[in-house]
């Protein structure tokens, strides 16, 4: 008797397993929507509304997260005076987002905002590579970027927006909290990215990464402009930001209240998730082993090269191990959600939805001013355990 229950523990062992196993080397399938809006901020901020309420009816219930601080008059007043002076078109955005989703105005205004959020419930990965004129085949800038964090849907809006505001700049970029971008690009041909950074810094009274790509998309031409407003923007949080135009790039390293920026060498520029400004050493918490990595291994891959095109930096960003910075760690928050490469000359943006070793890139012709409605689809491969 005992023989044979050993033997059918055993069996169902395996069977758990095998199950395990099936389920573990799954992929996923994703999608992301491109929507295009045009019309005053208002406008376009009602529309954003209804959309978010038609695909996501739940979405009020969002706010209640615990990674959003509870809404006071003193924080609304806040927050309204900081963006009346940095970004009022956003305050017309937000009216009319409430306006459509019937939530309470301030609600939108402070937590939407990210004002307050002193770091992330969970730190995420990615990978951001600028190649300057000086070494590229067409004697473009071009910008590559992989988007690194957890395959859980609920963590990302999965939303490409392209802005046609009646007055204003437009832009094209991946949403997070509705308003915010996690990188995008404006007609001047600016580019803007994130990377989180594990620096000491956090302050109470900032805004969180989002609205500060979104600010600085919306209000500068060149990366002159954008260097001195990030400067004036109050930082809540620790990110590397990628700031780059037509003719340079730079990368600003921030842990509140403290920033330093740095240059390109060579006509090459990455920024992944440590600081290496000497200036920022001291600020750094601990350093991410797989940060290093990505970054010596991006430096290598395209440093050694004497012109670079748009497939050398694909191929970085696809690659794996020695080869590019493509990561599958979705479990531990550092897997590839979507790749980008911008030509921030022409104004064209490709973007892979998932992983860009399985999925091909989109082309999204930001110059010709096309509005774009559709949904992109793309592919995760299963989460691989974090060395």
């Amino acid at each position: 008797m005992k023989k044979i229950s050993i033997i059918s523990i055993l069996i169902i062992v395996g069977l758990l397993i095998m199950s395990y196993s099936l389920f573990s080397t799954k992929e996923k399938n994703i999608s992301f929507s491109v929507n295009s809006f045009e019309g005053d901020y208002y406008e376009i901020g009602f529309k954003e509304g209804q959309i978010v309420l038609k695909n996501n009816s739940d979405f009020k219930y969002v706010l209640k997260a615990p990674i959003f601080l509870k809404t006071t008059p003193e924080k609304f007043e806040k927050v309204s005076i900081l963006l009346a002076e940095l970004d009022p078109e956003i305050l017309n955005e937000m009216k009319g987002f409430a306006e459509a989703t019937k939530i309470p105005y301030e609600d939108i205004v402070v937590k939407l905002s990210g004002y307050g959020i002193t770091q992330p419930l969970i730190p995420n990965g990615c990978t951001q590579i600028a190649v300057l004129p000086e070494i590229t085949s067409n004697q473009h800038v071009i910008v590559g970027r992989n988007y690194d964090f957890s395959d859980d849907i609920k963590l990302s809006d999965w939303r490409l927006i392209l802005l046609y505001p009646n007055t204003g700049k437009r832009s094209s970029g991946v949403s997070q909290f509705i308003f915010g971008r996690t990188e995008g690009i404006n007609n001047d041909g600016l580019y803007v990215g994130m990377s989180f950074a594990h620096g000491k810094g956090r302050d109470e009274k900032g805004f969180f990464f989002p609205l500060i790509v979104r600010i600085l998309i919306d209000k500068c031409k060149n990366t002159k402009e954008a260097l001195e407003l990030i400067r004036k923007i109050p930082h809540s949080s620790s990110y590397n930001y990628l700031i780059a135009d037509n003719k340079s790039a730079f990368v600003v390293e921030v842990s509140p209240p403290n920033i330093a920026i740095r240059e390109s060498q060579n006509g090459l520029i990455i920024a992944t998730n440590h600081y290496i400004s000497d200036a920022m050493k001291e600020q750094q918490k601990w350093t991410m082993p797989n940060s290093v990595e990505r970054y010596n291994t991006a430096m290598t891959n395209l440093s050694g090269k004497s012109k670079i095109d748009i497939e050398d930096v694909k191929n970085v960003l696809s690659g794996h191990s020695k080869d590019g910075v493509c990561v599958h760690h979705y479990n531990d928050f550092l897997g590839t959600l979507w790749s980008a490469i911008f030509d921030l000359n022409e104004l064209k943006v490709y973007y892979a939805i998932g992983t860009p070793c399985i999925n091909e890139y989109n082309l999204i012709d930001f110059s010709n001013g096309e509005r774009i409605n559709k949904t992109i689809k793309g592919r995760l491969p299963h989460s691989e355990p974090f060395r």
